[in-house]
């Protein structure tokens, strides 16, 4: 293999690791529920836990990160009043 061919693969390398590292902080930051409150509930408006109600009622079609997500929520106690 000669010195430019191994340049060349290895540049393809770093920059396919670069985008993949993108990719996975970007999804990371919109959290796990994100694509699927795109998918399922894209016509909802946002705040008075609209979203969060549609997510539960498609809960079975939700990755498994959101449901556990989803999951979570419910249980938890409101605050205080």
């Amino acid at each position: 293999m000669s010195i430019r061919n191994t340049l060349v693969s290895l540049v393809f390398v770093l920059v396919t690791a670069g985008v993949a590292t993108d990719a996975g902080a970007q999804q990371g930051s919109e959290g796990p529920c994100a694509a699927d409150a795109k998918k399922f509930c894209k016509g909802i408006a946002p705040g008075g836990g609209r979203i969060l109600s549609c997510l539960k009622a498609r809960q079975a079609e939700l990755n498994p990160a959101c449901a556990a997500d989803i999951k979570r929520a419910g249980n938890r106690k409101p605050p205080a009043q």
